[in-house]
């Protein structure tokens, strides 16, 4: 079993979470359910920051497309942010990359 924490920041109607450690199979539905909560608040955007992601595996990845299906069905706006350099090439490598389209870190004041 893998450490998972998940942070959150909001500011008006934008939500950050902040997952931090490994994102596998043990507990990517915590993940999942973070976003769908983000995403249940009538948030106008929802941002998940992996700066602090270790590992993700075919699970996590999972849990944030079906967070950008969701959030496209409700009109809300999906980003994956900040993701370490073997993270990023998971994305990459699976063809998320567009999807997802990884950016630098979101920031909320």
């Amino acid at each position: 079993m893998s450490d998972l924490t998940i942070g959150r920041r909001t500011s008006g109607a934008d939500v950050v979470l902040t997952p931090a450690g490994e994102v596998d199979m043990s507990n990517a539905p915590e993940l999942r359910q973070a976003v769908e909560e983000a995403l249940a608040t009538g948030a106008r955007s929802v941002t998940v920051d992996l700066g602090e992601v270790t590992f993700v595996d075919s699970t996590g990845l999972a849990a944030l497309i079906g967070g950008h299906r969701r959030a496209a069905e409700l009109g809300i706006t999906y980003r994956v942010t900040n993701p370490v350099a073997h993270v990023a090439q998971v994305l990459d490598v699976a063809g998320l990359t567009k999807l997802l389209g990884p950016r630098e870190a979101a920031t909320t004041d």
